[in-house]
């Protein structure tokens, strides 16, 4: 149930041949929206999404999020420190509205101190804030989990989405 208290929010999902779009949700709890069996319910294209919005009664902000999921993939598959800390927790972050949502578990959201100070890194490197550090250099073994973060994100992600019409 979608309470009028929540804001929504148009995010795309952008994996380069092909872009997606869904609704964030902003309110007590984040998360986005999902059918009854709990996927995420996502659209060809924004038209489509506001067509489903105003049947239900969501009324959607103008702006669009964008994700380079294309990048995250990328980056995955070659994981290195040069990277967009930023994008990286913006993504982490979505991930985790997206576990709420679906409910299936997110490795990025299980407390543990190497995990905790990976997305601190994240957090102090994406500009967002003034930071104590705000060029964190990253090790070689938090590289490694933050890749394997992202991949269960990755997959979490396309394993609980559908594309309605």
């Amino acid at each position: 149930m979608h309470l009028a208290r929540n804001n929504y929010y148009i995010i795309c999902l952008d994996f380069k041949f092909r872009k997606l779009f869904i609704i964030w949700i902003s309110g007590e709890v984040d998360g986005v929206v999902v059918n009854d069996s709990f996927k995420v319910i996502a659209f060809e294209n924004k038209t489509k999404m506001l067509k489903y919005a105003k049947a239900n009664n969501m009324h959607v902000f103008d702006d669009v999020t964008f994700y380079a999921i294309h990048k995250i993939q990328q980056w995955v598959l070659k994981s290195s420190d040069n990277f967009d800390c930023a994008d990286f927790l913006n993504f982490w972050n979505l991930c985790t509205d997206v576990s709420e949502s679906v409910k299936v578990e997110f490795t990025g959201d299980i407390k543990e101190d190497l995990r905790n100070g990976i997305y601190d890194k994240l957090f102090d490197g994406s500009g967002i804030f003034i930071a104590v550090d705000p060029n964190p250099v990253f090790i070689e073994a938090e590289i490694n989990i933050l890749s394997d973060i992202l991949k269960n994100g990755l997959e979490l992600l396309l394993d609980n989405i559908i594309v309605v019409e």
